[in-house]
């Protein structure tokens, strides 16, 4: 015979599994840490470090302050089969410079589990690297983005935001591209835009780059025309760097930097507002400077 509960026994019942669920997650030895990075994770009674094992972070940028929280978390989410998150945070850890003995034995531990990893996953660990070569790492406001696939890097403000990427592979040929919002007075990104736009797009060829004037000009076919005014601000034999403005209406204005070495060309672009150019032009010129190859 069926004999239905009551509400208050059903309602009882829902909390009673709420609160269990709960004390799983977050067994009730646990001590919750947050970092200077803002970060939440857990300390159980063996003193060992917790985190949800779960993906927290869209492109997060590791840094000494957190660095117990990217360590262990990137290692938990390995083990929790979210590889390419967890590779590319323990890649980040290895891009910071040695300041210390704990930045040093956390790059130690960090590269002792990739290398487990490419031991375990073999062949497939090369797709998964490819897959986590965006990397972040912050000292104090300036953030060092490198991508370790396409052999880059370029320093951030802190206000920025990685929008969007795109990847294109053949067997002779790998694109990749990368844009990002950014605000100049490391003002954080919320929904009231950003100061500027910054695309960098990088090619590997099969052959060596002959040119940088080559390279430009292959540029320019894809591209197409436009109403820019232009200005060479620095050239040499692998770059050439534009300054531009928009001479038509909304006057737009920014920064064009081809690039190249051996394989890899790069394509550098800065968009913003010609008031905002013109307010701003020495720290856009220091961001521009700061790419690396």
């Amino acid at each position: 015979m069926f004999y239905p509960f009551s509400k208050s026994i059903v309602i009882s019942f829902i909390i009673f599994l709420c609160m269990y669920g709960i004390s799983l997650s977050q067994m009730p030895d646990w001590i919750l840490i947050i970092d200077r990075d803002r970060n939440k994770f857990f300390f159980d009674k063996n003193g060992k470090v917790r985190t949800l094992g779960e993906p927290e972070f869209e492109y997060k940028s590791v840094s000494i302050e957190g660095l117990d929280y990217y360590l262990n978390h990137g290692i938990e989410l390995i083990h929790r089969h979210h590889k390419v998150d967890g590779l590319t945070l323990l890649k980040s850890i290895m891009t910071l410079p040695v300041t210390n003995h704990m930045i040093y034995e956390a790059k130690s531990r960090a590269s002792r589990e990739i290398n487990y990893m490419k031991k375990k996953e073999g062949v497939r660990f090369e797709i998964l690297s490819n897959r986590a070569s965006l990397l972040l790492c912050r000292n104090d406001e300036i953030t060092t983005l490198t991508n370790d696939r396409m052999l880059y890097s370029i320093k951030l403000p802190k206000g920025f935001r990685i929008i969007n990427k795109n990847v294109r592979e053949k067997p002779k040929y790998l694109y990749y591209g990368v844009s990002l919002g950014i605000n100049l007075e490391g003002r954080d990104i919320d929904n009231s835009g950003y100061d500027l736009l910054l695309a960098i797009d990088s090619e590997r060829f099969s052959a060596p780059i002959r040119s940088v004037k080559r390279l430009e000009a292959n540029w320019r076919r894809i591209l197409g025309s436009d109403t820019f005014i232009r200005k060479i601000i620095e050239v040499g034999k692998d770059k050439i760097v534009y300054s531009y403005r928009d001479k038509a209406h909304p006057n737009y204005a920014g920064i064009e930097g081809f690039y190249y070495k051996n394989r890899y060309g790069y394509f550098l672009k800065i968009i913003c507002a010609g008031e905002t150019f013109i307010k701003y032009r020495d720290r856009i010129l220091m961001l521009v400077k700061s790419f690396h190859l």
